[in-house]
């Protein structure tokens, strides 16, 4: 072929690429289109689902407190919705919820809805806007609870951090009592050391009025249990008795334990009794009673209405909330050295969380190492919270706080777990 014959079929043949590549381009960019509206309706939807999970939730915390009427819960519910929609794309039109408050039900649904403009892809197909959906009900599983609060009061909870635990423990057991009509709290202070008061001489195989040390019949400092069962709940009895020790350093004078009770005024009046102690944080000690105090095998201690529930009861569910705001590197018998405290309450949480008992772990002022997961696991014990993800039930049931209102945040989620709040869509 001749050259000008070649540059001419060439010109042609370019001309039918380019309307080839033109009439191509067309479903192409509907195709990217459809993509990008896909995309954008995904994570409207996303938005949405969790505006919804979260405004039912919302009303239904709010159900806890009896002054609110279902006017003021669905309020709570619908600021909540628009909160969570709040960062969503700015041409994402989204309608107001529907809240539906079911109170023979105990539950809470919320749904909602919201559009969008579609690009140039869904134009082409006459589709001028995209919508989504979505409903949410939380609901209130009731269950009967057993409950053991363990409180620091060690020296460094002096002051403002005291005060702080005490408005939170309240708040704690307000809701769940509120919410609750089968709930019992035991109550356990400790520091260096636990008072068992009369139930730690009844522990010891003792007369209730023995004072032996002269320290008071109310003061009963019981010691790290000792021998066979030092890990374990088996029942205080003739060669597995608990013991007391006179402290050669420090003064034993906590705020003694209270067993379960639904006396929601007793509680408070023993939460704000609270004082610090010049001790330090033996914390074994208060896992060890914080699990006898909801131990059925302890029940020859405590009196008839403190008794604990047996093991393995579906309608039950027993709970300790571990609070600390130090590590654990404090024993109340010296001579057991400074991991013992740590080793002795994990090795206790874990046979404690074999019988069924759920663990939150809260640590107040601790700061998380982010490189505890990767250090080796015999240096892991040296990690402030080392105790706090051993002794958990898992990683979601461990919190940290840096303030007083974080730490009341915290509680109120454990309550709001605690109360069996469950989401269906």
């Amino acid at each position: 072929m001749r050259p000008h014959n070649l540059w001419a079929f060439w010109r042609d043949t370019r001309g039918q690429v380019a309307v080839f590549l033109g009439l191509s381009l067309l479903p192409m960019c509907a195709v990217l289109g459809f993509a990008l509206d896909i995309s954008r309706q995904v994570a409207a939807d996303r938005h949405l689902e969790y505006a919804t999970d979260f405004a039912s939730l919302a009303g239904v915390r709010a159900m806890h407190d009896a002054s609110l009427n279902d006017a003021a819960i669905q309020l709570i519910a619908t600021n909540a919705y628009h909160a969570q929609l709040a960062t969503v794309h700015s041409d994402v039109d989204c309608e107001a919820p529907t809240v539906e408050i079911d109170r023979t039900n105990q539950s809470v649904t919320v749904a909602g809805g919201c559009s969008f403009p579609t690009m140039f892809g869904a134009r082409i197909s006459s589709l001028d806007s995209m919508a989504v959906s979505g409903t949410a009900t939380a609901r209130i599983d009731l269950t009967e609870l057993e409950i053991a609060l363990m409180l620091d009061i060690s020296e460094s909870m002096n002051g403002a951090k005291l005060d702080e635990l005490k408005t939170a423990a309240k708040q704690l057991v307000s809701e769940i009592m509120t919410a609750s009509g089968a709930a019992k709290f035991a109550l356990v202070p400790y520091s260096t050391a636990v008072n068992a008061s009369v139930y730690g001489n009844r522990a010891m195989g003792r007369a209730d009025n023995d004072d032996r040390f002269g320290d008071g019949q109310d003061i009963v400092c019981v010691r790290e249990r000792q021998g066979p069962e030092a890990e374990t709940d088996a029942a205080p009895t003739l060669g597995n008795w608990v013991t007391e020790l006179l402290h050669p350093v420090i003064r034993c004078d906590p705020p003694p334990i209270v067993p379960l009770t639904s006396n929601r005024s007793d509680l408070n009046q023993a939460i704000d009794a609270l004082i610090t102690d010049e001790g330090d944080t033996a914390g074994n000690l208060g896992v060890a009673w914080s699990w006898y105090a909801l131990s059925p095998n302890w029940n020859g201690i405590w009196p008839a209405a403190s008794q604990a529930a047996a093991y393995n009861n579906p309608d039950i569910e027993k709970v300790v909330v571990l609070m600390t705001d130090g590590v654990f590197g404090q024993t109340f018998d010296l001579s057991l050295g400074v991991d013992f405290s740590k080793t002795n309450a994990v090795a206790l949480c874990e046979n404690m969380k074999a019988e069924g008992i759920r663990i939150f772990s809260v640590g107040f002022g601790l700061e998380l190492d982010p490189v505890y997961d990767t250090a080796p696991e015999h240096f892991q014990i040296h990690f402030p919270e080392y105790v706090l993800r051993k002794c958990a039930t898992n990683d979601d049931h461990v919190f940290t706080a840096s303030t007083g209102a974080e730490l009341a945040d915290i509680y109120e989620i454990i309550a709001i777990r605690l109360l069996g709040t469950r989401l269906t869509h």
